[in-house]
């Protein structure tokens, strides 16, 4: 594996050794196949959570030793965090069928 890959090229290279479809790894990931295939052409990078499984099952480092790893306001429990989670409500309300936003706040 090349020592400049990016995250995306890290993560195929690692799944093709495998031998591994995107599906398969998306399905030992607990994430979506897209997910992968966004990972794998860097148009994303992995949420914390999927970081952490991927380097464990692919054997790969994606957030290097000494770098802050980025927080998923979804999921932490810090509550420094200050972070939300924007959703939107589907099918009918209110409001007619447009639909409504709304913040959930930790």
């Amino acid at each position: 594996m090349n020592v400049t890959s990016s995250v995306g090229e890290k993560i195929r290279e690692a799944r093709i050794e495998n031998g591994w479809s995107q599906r398969t790894l998306a399905g030992l990931v607990g994430c979506s196949p897209p997910s992968v295939l966004r990972w794998e052409r860097n148009y994303s990078r992995p949420l914390p959570i999927y970081a952490r499984t991927l380097e464990r099952l692919l054997r790969i480092e994606i957030v290097p030793k000494g770098e802050k790893e980025p927080v998923d306001p979804r999921t932490s429990t810090d509550p420094n965090t200050h972070g939300s989670v924007e959703f939107i409500y589907a099918g009918s309300t209110s409001q007619g069928n447009l639909g409504r936003r709304g913040r959930l706040m930790p």
